[in-house]
């Protein structure tokens, strides 16, 4: 099984991080922040979720998915 500690958009989000905020906002819904970083028993508060989602996927130029030289490398 692969590790997924690794950074995916920000070196200060993993790919764990990412996963568990896309689930939670399925799951919630959008701008339930709050409840989902609870729901998902995240290390991240609600506000950090918001900030993320809203920076890296939501305002994004190539919404929904950032451009590959956006991602952070793992190599």
């Amino acid at each position: 099984m692969d590790r997924l500690d690794y950074p995916v958009f920000n070196t200060n989000w993993s790919a764990v991080d990412e996963l568990q905020l896309l689930k939670g906002i399925s799951q919630s819904g959008i701008d339930n922040w709050h409840e989902m970083a609870e729901n998902q028993n995240t290390k991240r508060k609600g506000d950090e979720c918001a900030s993320h989602f809203y920076s890296f996927y939501f305002k994004s130029k190539e919404d929904p998915v950032p451009k590959s030289e956006d991602v952070v490398s793992s190599r």
